[in-house]
């Protein structure tokens, strides 16, 4: 069968690395490998070439096309997918890559035929015998065999349910020879990219890697490795290994194969900091047989967020690491990852320690916690796009909402961190020693476009936020008088919208259904947790108290200014999801006998007072995280101060 290879092209609107690390398309590589002997095959990069997909399907006439996905491109490659079922449809279209193992179903579509969970010699030649025997793409009717890793339309994309992981065989890098010169890494072009092993045993709660192929490392055999070497015509490879110096007498078997068959080659890796420390005298030896740089995860400038990611090494063995490498003269091109809960000190502290570990390039990303990892579910309620708007989700463009600052202002940040590394004297003058004036220039145009893309995100983040409104939130002891402040607002400033949560909690007589809760069963409650419409509940004395998400987020994009009475979690909660579109108060007496007092005047029994008395002093140590701490002895007072402040954040905002 005459098969087309696709990569589909880059997009535009999305913030990658693909300036400055453009590598070979390897997977379609494998996968002609295991085609060629039995099947015409060809591969178009429409990374490197710009052409119509229906040009090449009119030159070529292809019997099955099949595409490759990433993590982001997800509606670019179902839109190939039509124009290719347009122009025949009976051209069998299969889609595989990184998303089609994370998110099959985003490509369950009737423009798509098979979608590989993963891709063997062994279910991709099952496949290809069934289509050539039919000779034509199989109609709904049509029963495909079911076939492990592969969900095909026809099965109404049902699977085996088999676990397995892409097959890495020696790619055929002759299919790729009229675009392998743009491949490259950084300055290193042009360069081939070749795996040693698959899967990671470090399982970094933001990493997809060992998601995909397995939280243990399985070697190929050393024989496997060397001819495939062999067998590269560029001199610079750059090896994909999650982790390749993890496993010292590895390495030093290779370099004894590489120094036995006098192989010269430069050398590219990925490695941790605390292989680096374990395996120094492998390292050197690497270094005499071709390593120049390394690409190390120092991920953060602070040891709790390096726990939080599940890394092996803190922040002072990162620059153990760092002097280490300096002392071999070996490159390192760092990369972070900029956590959405640091404020402008830290932003400035991160500077200052870049500059302790001086690496000679480095790339930044916010955090991004891709769905199937563990860190989307922390950050589910915080995220600024719907997992299926496949595009923003491109290493580079901030995923989840800012806890300290606006996006606005975190965009800003991160385009000034990104300018101080990347036109720093010692990277320029690394770029031009190490690669020449016109590699650097070809950086210098990719951070160009990166610089401009961030301009743009944070020109546009006013439209990124959930609206332009803002909720003032007021919190503090039980019966400090935070519904009275309340309610005396509501009557007297039109501008200010209370929206009362929901309660299962006895209503008392001077209330009613809307003032100051809805009151609702704990049935209906429990079926308002289990359909995720809170931005927070909570347990409080017996009851139940939630808030509805949805409210806040569509009077907040009509531009709504919103007053509100919550306890201290509720609020810590509503400056996680909102940011810095909520301000936080603190309203307390100045004696806590007073409490007792007000407790007892509005009704409340011997038992709930002294419930509330004992949640005083956990109330009391949130107070750090509020913006604002008013004591209200005299109510008219503290209206007064409640106001003023209300004032002063929206003429500022």
């Amino acid at each position: 069968m005459k098969v087309l290879l696709v990569r589909p092209p880059r997009i535009k609107q999305a913030i990658t690395l693909g300036e400055f690390m453009y590598s070979e398309p390897i997977g379609l590589e494998i996968i002609y490998s295991m085609l060629e002997s039995q099947h015409q095959v060809e591969i178009l990069d429409m990374m490197a070439e710009q052409v119509d997909i229906v040009d090449k399907l009119i030159e070529y006439k292809p019997q099955v096309v099949g595409i490759t996905t990433l993590c982001i491109d997800v509606p670019m490659v179902i839109e190939l997918a039509k124009k290719v079922k347009a122009h025949n449809p009976n051209i069998v279209t299969i889609i595989g890559g990184t998303q089609t193992f994370l998110n099959p179903q985003g490509f369950f579509t009737d423009v798509v035929d098979h979608v590989m969970e993963f891709t063997t010699s062994e279910n991709l030649t099952k496949l290809l015998q069934y289509l050539e025997k039919n000779n034509r793409a199989p109609d709904i009717n049509d029963k495909v065999p079911m076939i492990d890793g592969i969900r095909s339309r026809s099965n109404e994309f049902q699977s085996t349910r088999k676990l397995g992981r892409n097959e890495y065989i020696h790619p055929n890098r002759k299919s790729t020879r009229k675009y392998r010169h743009n491949y490259s890494y950084f300055g290193y072009k042009q360069s081939a990219i070749m795996a040693t092993a698959q899967g990671c045993s470090k399982v970094c709660r933001f990493c997809l890697r060992w998601r995909i192929e397995g939280h243990v490392e399985e070697y190929f055999p050393m024989d496997f490795v060397i001819e495939e070497i062999k067998d590269i015509d560029e001199s610079t490879i750059m090896i994909i290994d999650n982790d390749f110096l993890h496993n010292g007498k590895r390495i030093l078997e290779l370099c004894e194969r590489l120094e036995q068959e006098h192989i010269q080659k430069s050398f590219i890796c990925y490695a941790s900091v605390q292989s680096i420390l374990q395996n120094k005298e492998a390292v050197r030896r690497f270094q005499n047989n071709g390593l120049k740089a390394v690409l190390v995860g120092y991920e953060t400038f602070k040891n709790e967020e390096l726990a939080t990611y599940q890394k092996k090494s803190t922040m002072e063995e990162n620059l153990l690491a760092s002097k280490f490498l300096k002392s071999i003269k070996l490159d390192v091109w760092a990369s972070f990852m900029i956590h959405p809960n640091w404020d402008s000190k830290d932003f400035k502290a991160f500077r200052k320690y870049i500059k302790q570990l001086s690496p000679e390039t480095i790339s930044l990303s916010p955090l991004t916690p891709f769905p199937n990892l563990p860190l989307y579910q922390e950050y589910q309620d915080r995220l600024l796009y719907d997992k299926d708007d496949f595009e923003k989700w491109s290493f580079g463009q901030v995923i989840i909402k800012p806890s300290k600052m606006s996006i606005n202002r975190y965009y800003y940040e991160l385009l000034k961190t990104n300018i101080y590394v990347n036109t720093s004297i010692r990277n320029v003058v690394y770029m031009i020693r190490k690669f020449g004036l016109l590699t650097l220039f070809r950086l210098l145009k990719g951070s160009s476009k990166l610089f401009v893309r961030y301009v743009k995100l944070m020109l546009a983040s006013g439209d990124i936020q959930k609206g332009k409104g803002h909720i003032f939130i007021l919190s503090g002891y039980s019966g400090a008088g935070k519904n009275t402040i309340i309610n005396h607002i509501n009557k007297n400033n039109c501008s200010l919208e209370y929206i009362p949560s929901v309660t299962t909690r006895a209503i008392r007589p001077e209330e009613s259904q809307g003032n100051p809760y809805y009151f609702i069963s704990e049935k209906e409650f429990h079926e308002r947790v289990a359909n995720n419409s809170f931005i927070e509940y909570e347990e409080i004395h017996g009851n139940y108290y939630g808030t509805i998400k949805s409210i806040y987020e569509q009077k907040l994009s009509n531009g709504c200014n919103i007053i509100k009475d919550i306890d201290v979690n509720g609020a810590l909660k509503f400056r996680q999801v909102f940011g810095q579109q909520v301000t936080l108060l603190f309203i307390q007496p100045s004696d806590i006998s007073v409490l007792i007092e007000r407790l007892k005047k509005r009704g409340d029994n011997a038992k709930d007072i002294k419930t509330r008395m004992n949640r005083i002093e956990y109330e009391s140590q949130q107070k750090p995280h509020f913006d604002y701490i008013i004591t209200n002895d005299n109510i008219d007072e503290a209206i007064e101060k409640v106001l003023t402040i209300i004032d002063n954040v929206l003429d500022n905002k």
